[in-house]
């Protein structure tokens, strides 16, 4: 949408939603062309031009983030580069499910293991766009997305995930975190992004009120109304049936049809909530990322029963 200048003064009404309407059929044409068989192909399509078209932007500096419906407003303030909390909810949504439909597509054709590889090598695709100071520059975001992908690089490539396994990756992402902060950090003070602020602010002694303060707004987007009464119930929702409290005949079916299902929505759930403990958008965050992962999954389960 950001290649459309929807913004700009024009004597003609409705031209965001013009450009929204145009924008959808185009991708969705793209992703008609994928086979209704197997069920995850034409979503494995749309996830997968959502995380390049993402990934080319951040590496161009986010030219068609600013100004874009979810980016930040050019009239309100805010950061003018990088991904801010909405653009994350997105980028990491479609990455899941990119992942896990690329990564079974190579396990048909080769071994397991190398499912794992593509998952991962995704993950830590997303994880420096996300966080690299010149790209994404999302220090919250940066911090979960190795342990949401590596429980579905775990799951695709046959081996147990085990608590041993997802806090050793943790530690990873965090020592990775803390080593791009550092990078920020020794930049002269005017090119320091989040990421190196932070840094300076452990150095000076204010980085616990700048968490508390974050978490204070996060906490207060679980009273802002409807939406976030829906979400949170969607979440418990979710939660219950995998934990097979309750039996869900469409996850049975789906899972039966396409079993990296299970393991994708595990990672979801992570990747949204440990998101929203993490960024100030608080459960915004699962908000946005449902808008991206539930068609696409709802595309999945449909298919599924045909």
């Amino acid at each position: 949408m950001g290649a459309w200048s929807w913004w700009m003064p024009s004597p003609t009404p409705g031209r965001l939603w013009t450009a929204l309407l145009v924008s959808t059929l185009m991708v969705a044409a793209l992703g008609a062309l994928a086979p209704r068989r197997p069920s995850w192909a034409g979503p494995t399509v749309i996830a997968t031009i959502t995380f390049a078209l993402l990934t080319l932007d951040a590496v161009l500096g986010t030219p068609m983030h600013r100004g874009s419906p979810l980016g930040p407003s050019p009239t309100m303030g805010g950061r003018f580069f990088g991904f801010g909390n909405p653009t994350y909810s997105v980028y990491v949504g479609a990455a899941l499910v990119a992942a896990a439909g690329l990564g079974t597509l190579v396990a048909r054709r080769f071994a397991r293991i190398w499912a794992g590889v593509v998952v991962t090598v995704i993950g830590l695709i997303a994880m420096v766009i996300t966080l690299w100071p010149d790209f994404g520059a999302d220090v919250g975001g940066g911090l979960v997305i190795l342990p949401t992908f590596a429980v579905l690089a775990l799951a695709l490539s046959g081996l147990r995930v085990t608590w041993q396994r997802l806090v050793l990756t943790t530690v990873g992402g965090l020592v990775l975190v803390a080593g791009i902060g550092l990078f920020d950090w020794l930049r002269p003070e005017a090119q320091r992004t989040h990421l190196g602020q932070f840094v300076q602010s452990v150095i000076d002694g204010s980085a616990l009120d700048t968490v508390w303060r974050k978490a204070g707004f996060a906490l207060r987007t679980l009273s802002r109304g409807p939406e976030a009464w829906i979400t949170l119930a969607v979440v418990l929702a979710v939660a219950v049936v995998l934990l097979g409290w309750v039996r869900a005949r469409w996850l049975d079916r789906a899972r039966a049809d396409w079993p990296p299902i299970m393991p994708l929505l595990v990672s979801m759930m992570i990747g949204a909530v440990a998101g929203g403990f993490v960024n100030d958008y608080g459960v915004r965050i699962i908000t946005i990322m449902m808008f991206t992962v539930v068609p696409l999954i709802g595309l999945i389960i449909t298919r599924t029963e045909e």
